[in-house]
């Protein structure tokens, strides 16, 4: 359960209980109205109340006795960010839920800011690049019989950039190893499943979201995980309530290339 001090444990099915009573009590939203009968309310009910138990499920053998912490010295990472905002700030992670944020809740609310190992890993987390290349070949290949303004409108990546860091940071949880995420009792699926759109519809956080606030509220700085997208590349999350704000020296700064898609 929630102790005074902000931690989050589920070491009995009735914390485990205890804690969906809780969470699906605060969080209940105005849509009942939603629903054309009273069967189908409770049926939904029903639902989110199991979804919940099983994302709780896998936080069940969470120990930190023996915590992969570990410091990074002067790592480069990449930032890509929409044109014109801060490269160092959570303020755009905060509007969306996202792998290590839920916001609709302030327990979950976590102030993340996300780096890629690379600037393709960046773009590929990003706009799923590996699925969005089919559709702007034909784009990215008519490039020279339109203007660029036509261009850009349609291919919302070139409105972003991406910043390159120097980072030094202590207190970083690893979790880009089998050895490192079993050691703390994390399930496979926590660290390698894709955050999930069902989650939205039944208004409730992942596994890997309540994992994030879990560490937080512990005083890590961040996460080191390995990317769903490219499997061979490290992401870092960093979250701002431990960090302080950021001011990491920008070492390059780059644009979207027609090379970074096709």
């Amino acid at each position: 359960m929630i102790s005074l001090d902000g931690n989050i444990s589920f070491r009995s099915e009735k914390e485990v209980d205890a804690f969906c009573k809780w969470f699906l009590r605060i969080s209940v939203s105005d849509i009942r109205d939603e629903f054309k009968s009273k069967e189908e309310w409770n049926d939904f009910k029903l639902q989110r109340d199991r979804r919940l138990k099983v994302q709780i499920d896998d936080l069940r053998k969470l120990k930190f006795n023996s915590p992969m912490i570990n410091p990074i010295k002067n790592v480069t990472y990449f930032k890509i960010v929409k044109k014109g905002r801060k490269s160092l700030s959570s303020e755009g992670a905060a509007k969306a839920n996202s792998r290590f944020n839920y916001k609709n809740n302030d327990e979950f609310r976590n102030r993340v800011i996300y780096f890629g190992q690379d600037k393709s890993c960046c773009y590929t987390e990003m706009f799923h690049l590996d699925i969005q290349k089919a559709n702007y070949q034909d784009i990215v290949k008519e490039q020279c019989k339109r203007s660029s303004d036509e261009l850009e409108y349609e291919f919302k990546p070139y409105e972003y950039e991406v910043f390159e860091y120097k980072i030094s940071m202590d207190n970083i949880l690893v979790l880009t190893a089998e050895s490192s995420y079993k050691a703390l009792g994390i399930p496979d699926r926590v660290v390698k499943d894709e955050w999930f759109s069902i989650n939205d519809e039944f208004e409730i956080p992942t596994s890997g979201q309540i994992l994030a606030t879990i560490v937080r509220k512990r005083g890590y700085k961040g996460i080191m995980y390995t990317s769903v997208r490219t499997q061979t590349k490290y992401n870092l999350v960093l979250f701002e309530e431990n960090t302080g704000k950021l001011d990491f020296k920008i070492e390059n700064q780059y644009s979207l290339s027609n090379e970074d898609i096709l």
